[in-house]
């Protein structure tokens, strides 16, 4: 859970009081934490800290149950595909990802889930909608679904992120 917290914290920031990121977005506080936030919620950075663990592990039960191996799967690869879940965009139910993605991961076809996963309107609209960071973290979680010997779709993932993974393929 520790990697996630890390992960979550670093990728969500932190909001003292409730606001809406992006316009048609839900209200958001703390680390990401959407869940039951009217205007005007606020937090402490302690309080946040608790939040997010608690949301962590209301959202592991779920994932565990969507992608069948999740729990097998190596931290480097769960870490990005948990959070790539818990903003919503790599589940079934999601109005703004792709829920192919999930059947392509279960099936272990990771290459196809990777092109599959940036086929949805987050992604394909995040730069006018002004969260040209989610097409980072969206890259960020390919580099781990691609296949290690695709190195030459790895090294133009990289190029395309400005938090590339700290670890290069062998």
């Amino acid at each position: 859970m520790d990697s996630a917290v890390k992960f979550l914290k670093e990728k969500e920031g932190y909001i003292d009081t409730a606001r809406l990121p992006t316009d048609g977005d839900r209200l958001t506080v703390g680390h990401g934490h959407t869940e039951g936030v009217k205007k005007g919620d606020t937090m402490t950075l302690d309080e946040a800290d608790i939040q997010l663990r608690k949301d962590i592990k209301q959202r592991l039960p779920k994932i565990n149950k969507e992608i069948k191996k999740f729990h097998s799967l190596p931290i480097k690869l769960q870490v990005p595909l948990f959070g790539e879940f818990f903003r919503g965009s790599l589940t079934t139910h999601s109005k703004t990802g792709s829920p192919k993605t999930i059947t392509l991961i279960n099936q272990g076809k990771y290459k196809e889930a990777s092109k599959e996963f940036l086929n949805n309107d987050e992604y394909n609209t995040a730069v006018a909608r002004n969260r040209e960071g989610i097409r980072g973290r969206n890259i960020h979680l390919l580099t781990f679904l691609l296949p290690r010997t695709d190195l030459r779709t790895y090294r133009i993932l990289r190029t395309l992120t400005t938090a590339p993974p700290k670890e290069e393929p062998r």
